[in-house]
């Protein structure tokens, strides 16, 4: 099943970003001539890195998807 939450929305609920630092970087995002994807923006401006985004975007077309650390951190999952 696809999360359809919206990717800030995918990055504040994994605690990579605060809502604030979302609305902070789609208000800049919503700034004529600006290009950079919501993502871009977040990484840029230092708020989180490529990395988490890129864990962030997988969660949306697979919310079961576990983040790296989440493995690292359970032995079980890692003997199996």
């Amino acid at each position: 099943m696809t999360d359809q939450r919206k990717l800030g929305e995918v990055m504040v609920a994994c605690g990579y970003v605060t809502s604030e630092q979302v609305e902070e970087a789609l208000m800049i995002q919503a700034t004529p001539g600006e290009t950079r994807l919501l993502g871009q923006i977040l990484v840029s401006r230092g708020y989180c890195t490529t990395p988490q985004v890129q864990v962030a975007l997988a969660k949306q077309s697979n919310p079961e998807v576990a983040e790296t650390e989440e493995l690292e951190s359970d032995p079980e999952i890692l003997a199996n």
